[in-house]
């Protein structure tokens, strides 16, 4: 906890969104614990669009699935650090 809200997290997405692009890439899948809701905060603060919610392979969790479309606008981020 000591290391969250300092944007850490958003640059390490900004930094994989970065290196995704420069392969070609267009967006990001994210997978979540559906129970993780800090989790599912931040990646719909990043602008992620939710996909839905899964019975993981173990049937006792949940996945939530979302998608970074807009992985240009990320690149100031990559760029500031």
């Amino acid at each position: 906890r000591q290391w969250q809200g300092q944007g850490n997290g958003k640059q390490l997405v900004a930094l994989a969104a970065w290196q995704w692009r420069a392969r070609g890439g267009q967006s990001l899948l994210i997978e979540a614990l559906a129970e993780n809701a800090g989790a599912r905060r931040f990646y719909e603060r990043l602008g992620a669009r939710f996909l839905g919610v899964e019975l993981g392979e173990d049937r006792r969790l949940s996945d939530a699935y979302y998608v970074l479309d807009d992985l240009a606008k990320f690149d100031k981020d990559c760029q500031a650090s």
